[in-house]
């Protein structure tokens, strides 16, 4: 689950989408990093450094007819080599709490619960784990 809507995200000018794709096309601070099947994107996973320089894995999704199948490792694998390039000796995510399938995933990857939460101010509000990773 991400931390926007689709109501939210989609409300954007084409001017803020543009500006978030030649920031991760740089790769200075941001990357994005998708799984293909045939010409239509079927998964992906974001990383970022945040104002404080830590990494951050972000806006983790896999299609639902292409879950199951490894995509969601591979793609936040291919995020963290970026953090590790990157010089981050750890990256962090946040998953909401009832999300047991992609804190399998993460877990498969190498990540843990850090033990911190944040809630996500929604209607009504979801509780959010932090999970880490040292690279």
């Amino acid at each position: 689950m991400f931390g926007s809507t689709y109501e939210r995200e989609s409300a954007f000018p084409d001017e803020v989408w543009q500006e978030r794709t030649g920031a991760a096309a740089s790769g200075a601070d941001r990357a994005m990093f998708v799984a293909e099947e045939g010409e239509g994107l079927v998964g992906c996973a974001g990383a970022l450094t945040d104002e404080e320089g830590v990494a951050k894995i972000i806006a983790v999704w896999i299609a639902p007819e292409a879950r199951g199948r490894g995509l969601g490792a591979r793609v936040v694998g291919e995020a963290l080599a970026w953090c590790r390039a990157a010089g981050k000796p750890f990256a962090r995510l946040l998953v909401t709490a009832d999300n047991d399938t992609a804190r399998a995933v993460y877990r498969r990857v190498g990540f843990a619960d850090t033990g911190r939460t944040a809630v996500l101010d929604r209607d009504p509000p979801i509780l959010e784990l932090e999970m880490e990773v040292r690279l």
